[in-house]
């Protein structure tokens, strides 16, 4: 283009020139000025030329990076549309969370004052538990002293069962004495009718000492005494406990063997082995 500007701005001034002969240094110097300036105009344009090339291949180059970012930014949009649609799962799925969180938190206060009432529950069960384990340990006690109680009365039950039956023997051995008495005392001219009232002497008067003392329990105390059938001594009898001067108590004969009894303290305490006992006369 410049080319073409130069040709005819060259046209038009050489037939001027020619019909100016004053000017004709003028014209050379112009048309070397001009033939410079077209020759710069030129290098000019193959310079702008080449940059325009290179332009074009920076402009394909920039064109393709423009179709490679909007390729990009078509899978940048579809995979932000993909993390949008996540993240308004996330979002659900986390206000779900939330609310379950806050039942949670609900159910654990719950819980927690169900877990306060049961503690206080277990302490009282615990001061409850105490007290039963006192109560045990008292009645275990109880028992104990119940079954030392119970072996007590049960050697003593059979200690009264082996007098028992020495006593029925002595009984029987008695009443054949009685008997052979009788017919001896009748034998001899003795008066029938004080035989039957029992009437045929005087009461003796038995004295004797205790010599054992058996506490069973607190209402039961036996004593043995060292009195028995040969001092006439009978069951039922009551004897009369001293010591010294001093009344200590009565003891009712339960079983009387030939040389000792024992009998069941009905009135008094304190009695002691060595104490004075007396029935029958003074």
């Amino acid at each position: 283009m410049v080319t073409i500007l130069s040709v005819a701005l060259v046209a038009l001034v050489v037939p001027f020139a020619a019909r100016t002969p004053d000017y004709a240094q003028q014209y050379n110097d112009l048309k070397s000025k001009l033939n410079a300036q077209v020759a710069s105009a030129s290098a000019a344009a193959a310079e702008a030329r080449n940059q325009l090339a290179a332009k074009g291949a920076d402009l394909e180059l920039a064109q393709k990076q423009v179709t490679d970012l909007s390729e990009q930014l078509g899978l940048s949009e579809t995979a932000n549309a993909e993390n949008i649609a996540k993240l308004a799962s996330a979002e659900a799925t986390g206000a779900r969370a939330t609310a379950a969180m806050e039942v949670s938190a609900r159910t654990i206060e719950s819980k927690n004052t169900q877990i306060a009432k049961q503690g206080e529950q277990i302490q009282k069960g615990i001061a409850d538990l105490g007290e039963l384990q006192a109560q045990i340990a008292d009645l275990t006690r109880t028992v104990l002293s119940l079954r030392a109680d119970s072996r007590r009365l049960s050697d003593n039950y059979e200690r009264i069962q082996e007098e028992n039956k020495a006593l029925t023997q002595q009984l029987s051995e008695a009443k054949a004495e009685i008997d052979n008495v009788t017919k001896k005392y009748l034998a001899l001219g003795g008066d029938v009718d004080k035989l039957k009232d029992g009437n045929i002497g005087p009461v003796p008067t038995i004295r004797g000492s205790v010599v054992k003392i058996d506490q069973v329990s607190d209402g039961l105390t036996f004593v043995q005494l060292n009195v028995g059938s040969r001092d006439q001594v009978k069951e039922g009898m009551e004897f009369t406990v001293y010591r010294g001067d001093s009344f200590v108590g009565k003891v009712q004969v339960a079983s009387v063997d030939t040389a000792e009894c024992v009998g069941r303290l009905t009135l008094g305490g304190g009695i002691q082995e060595g104490d004075a006992v007396r029935a029958g006369g003074r």
